[in-house]
């Protein structure tokens, strides 16, 4: 398959923000094709993002504060 060096450039820099690469993009998206008997076109970047805030939201990894006060100190040191 031939494609624009420069598009496949910006490509490649959209799927790695979306986690894979573009070999996998574009196995997916055969993938998806047969499963749907379909053109399926709807992942885009700021469904993924969210996903990403969502989950980091929701790790409990993520330090709560009890205050406002107790944030703003943990903020100034």
């Amino acid at each position: 398959m031939e494609i624009d060096v420069k598009e496949k450039e910006q490509l490649e820099k959209l799927y790695a923000d979306l986690g894979m690469d573009l070999n996998m993009a574009v196995r997916l998206f055969f993938e998806e094709s047969l499963s749907k008997n379909s053109i399926p076109l709807n992942i885009n970047l700021k469904q993924v993002l969210n996903n990403q805030a969502r989950n980091e939201a929701l790790s409990p990894n993520l330090k709560s504060f009890r205050s406002a006060d107790e944030l703003m100190n943990e903020l100034e040191h």
